[in-house]
C-alpha cells in the first residue's frame, strides 16, 4: 500500500505531462495548416496579414470574428465580391484554422482599410511612361 502511494503522484504527473504534450502537438498542427492556409489571404491583405492602402488588414484579428465574417461570405451567392468564391473554397475546418492563425499574427497599427487604392507609380522603381525609372 506504501508503494502505490508513492506511485500515484509520480504516474499523475507523468499523465499531465503527456497530455498537455499531445495538445501542444495539435495546437502545433493547427498552426501549420492554418499559416499555410493564410497564405493565400496574404496575396490581397498584405505579407503576414499587414496589408498597404486599400485593402484592409487582417492580422491580429480576433478568430470568432473573422471565422464568423467568412462563414458569412461562404453563405451568399452574389459573386460580385471576391471574398466570396474564396471563402466557398475552404471548409469550416480550414476557415477555423486559418482564423486561429490569423488571430496570432501581431496586429497592425494602420489597418490601411478605406485608404486610397495603389495607382500606378506609387511604388518605388514603377512609373507608368518612363520605363520603371523615377
Amino acid at each position: 500500500m506504501k508503494a502505490l502511494r508513492r506511485v500515484w503522484p509520480i504516474t499523475v504527473v507523468v499523465l499531465l505531462v503527456a497530455l498537455v504534450w499531445v495538445a501542444n502537438a495539435q495546437v502545433t498542427d493547427q498552426a501549420a495548416e492554418g499559416r499555410a492556409l493564410a497564405a493565400n489571404c496574404f496575396q490581397c491583405h498584405g505579407t503576414d496579414g499587414r496589408a498597404v492602402k486599400g485593402m484592409p488588414s487582417i492580422a491580429g484579428k480576433d478568430a470568432p470574428s473573422m471565422y464568423s465574417k467568412m462563414r458569412e461570405y461562404q453563405k451568399k451567392t452574389d459573386y460580385k465580391n471576391i471574398m466570396v468564391p474564396i471563402a466557398h473554397a475552404y471548409t469550416d475546418q480550414q476557415l477555423w484554422e486559418m482564423s486561429l492563425y490569423i488571430a496570432s499574427l501581431p496586429e497592425h497599427q494602420d489597418r490601411g482599410g478605406g485608404g486610397e487604392a495603389v495607382q500606378p507609380g506609387d511604388a518605388p522603381g514603377v512609373n507608368s511612361g518612363n520605363g520603371g525609372e523615377e
